[in-house]
């Protein structure tokens, strides 16, 4: 019954042999070559940019923040100059 309400809704794409109850998939019928298909894609791409731009401003303002950059200067370990070479290993 699961698969046949798949089927109805359009969410998978088979038949239901009706004789012996055997399941056949086939292929998404959809080629993508529609006016509407190229407007649902073009949709979601701007939906994702306008979320990644987002995202980008909340980690900027995150970044930012004098409260996380005075937690995250506690985490970190203090680093010394002496854990540095002075001079790059390829000058020597």
């Amino acid at each position: 019954m699961r698969v046949l309400q798949m089927i109805q809704d359009g969410d998978i794409f088979a038949t239901i042999n009706q004789k012996d109850g055997m399941v056949s998939f086939h292929e998404d019928p959809e080629r993508y070559k529609t006016c509407e298909m190229i407007d649902q894609i073009d949709s979601s791409i701007q939906r994702l940019m306008a979320l990644s731009k987002k995202l980008t401003a909340i980690d900027e303002h995150i970044s930012c923040d004098p409260a996380y950059i005075t937690k995250i200067g506690r985490e970190r370990p203090r680093l010394d100059f002496d854990d540095f070479d002075s001079v790059p290993h390829k000058f020597l």
